[in-house]
């Protein structure tokens, strides 16, 4: 079998002084990124009830209250490589840090604006990691980006398990209630923080000795000593008196500049679909599966416990796509989901009383698709900013499929008064994101 495009990719090319912090600190960051990549959206969402009956929100307003982050996510996600270029990748995160932290407080407050600035808040920060961590793993981690995807997904399927399982407890501690329950995720970005902290200073520090080295390698390489008087040169750089003037060279950045728009780009447009479909699949899940279960007569407590078995199976999932990528053929790791999806929508059809293994199922193939997915945003690119533009662009257009693609399923079922031809579209969809997860997992890359 022939090795994983993941796994085989180059190393991606460096801006002076982005050289490797720590293994331990950065690994430790990117963990905790992860870990407040969902759980501050996982956990309003078992109080909804609660917030519903204080604030008096209809059921359509409340729906709202749910998808505003992901529609945040869809118009925040083009916007973040541009931020990254100007502040850097580390700089970028800890800023993410910063709002998300703010975000969640804001939520918290008793004060009914809060709730929907600070969940708005709340998707643009997230927004913010889930485009740059692909890119962070495509610099710092080429030849891994398989394995490292698995497992901070893992890390966030486990976080956003356990933030959706403690919120109704915590909510029930006296003089706590559901404001409190929603703040408890402050601390786990403010952990984040605290460590992401220290990469930034570290990254700082070591982009500052690199630009003083290469700048007196220049002046060797000239014979110029570094006393030597300079004149500006014609287009505004500087010269050595008497010495022409050198143009220099284009960094990686520079480089990335002048290609085509990453939106005209076929591979841009392969992944993106994938990740848009794939992404589509599990907010449907999210969205509809208790009522699904439900309508089938399972119990919404029964249906609330299944919904938590989906998500914590998807662990499973992430783990083994992120061994397997390195190991076979990308292309058959993104189709190989895609039959248990289908096979567990037929289950819901024709053998409703399994519904816990169906939900088992179905997790297991979307914590297979999230880690192929993001993994390919590092595979087709050569550069950690050509990732950084892809993921923008892949997470943006799924985002908007995952808020807006659920709504109309619900209009099929209102419609229809079944969930059957809801579950046949899905059936459709992940027949889909098989197609186009063997074209995204090709061999070509962007740039």
């Amino acid at each position: 079998m022939s090795p994983s495009p993941a796994s085989a990719v180059p190393a991606s090319p460096r801006e002076p002084g982005e050289r490797l912090v720590r293994p331990a600190l950065l690994l430790a960051g990117i963990l905790l990124l992860a870990a407040n990549m969902r759980a501050p959206i996982t956990v309003v969402s078992p109080v909804l009830g609660s917030i519903s009956d204080e604030l008096s929100l209809s059921s359509a307003t409340a729906s709202v209250l749910i998808s505003l982050p992901l529609l945040c996510f869809a118009a925040f996600s083009p916007l973040v490589p541009r931020l990254a270029r100007r502040w850097g990748l580390e700089g970028t995160l800890v800023a993410a840090l910063f709002l998300l932290s703010a975000a969640i407080v804001v939520r918290s407050l008793p004060w009914t604006p809060g709730l929907w600035l600070g969940t708005g808040g709340i998707g643009a920060a997230v927004s913010a990691i889930n485009v740059l961590l692909p890119s962070l793993l495509k610099r710092d981690f080429p030849t891994r980006i398989g394995p490292m995807t698995g497992v901070y997904n893992a890390v966030q399927s486990t976080f956003a398990a356990t933030a959706s399982g403690l919120a109704v407890p915590l909510a029930g501690l006296p003089g706590w209630g559901w404001r409190a329950a929603i703040g408890t995720t402050l601390a786990l970005a403010l952990i984040g923080l605290a460590v992401m902290l220290p990469v930034l200073r570290a990254q700082l520090t070591g982009r500052a000795a690199a630009s003083s080295v290469t700048a007196g390698r220049a002046e060797e390489a000239a014979g110029t000593p570094a006393h030597a008087t300079t004149h500006p040169s014609a287009d505004g750089g500087v010269t050595a008196a008497g010495e022409p003037h050198a143009e220099p060279t284009p960094t990686p950045a520079a480089q990335q500049a002048k290609r085509k728009p990453i939106w005209r780009s076929a591979v841009a447009w392969q992944v993106t679909a994938f990740m848009g479909i794939q992404s589509t699949l599990f907010y449907s899940m999210l969205t509809w599966w208790p009522s699904i279960e439900h309508g089938t007569g399972v119990d919404t407590v029964t249906a609330g416990l299944h919904m938590a078995v989906l998500q914590l199976s998807s662990i499973g999932g992430n783990l083994l796509t992120g061994a397997l990528l390195r190991r076979i053929d990308a292309r058959w790791v993104t189709m190989l989901p895609q039959p248990l999806i289908v096979i567990a929508f037929l289950g819901a059809l024709t053998a409703p009383q399994a519904s816990l293994l169906w939900s088992i199922l179905f997790g297991f193939a979307a914590g297979n698709n999230i880690v192929a997915a993001l993994s390919l945003f590092g595979a087709r690119t050569r550069s950690h900013q050509s990732a950084a533009a892809v993921s923008g662009m892949g997470q943006s257009v799924g985002y908007l499929a995952a808020a807006l693609v659920p709504a109309a399923l619900g209009m099929v079922h209102d419609t229809s008064g079944s969930w059957a031809p809801v579950l046949w579209i899905l059936c459709a969809l992940a027949a889909l994101t098989a197609v186009f997860g063997w074209f995204a997992a090709g061999k070509r890359q962007l740039d």
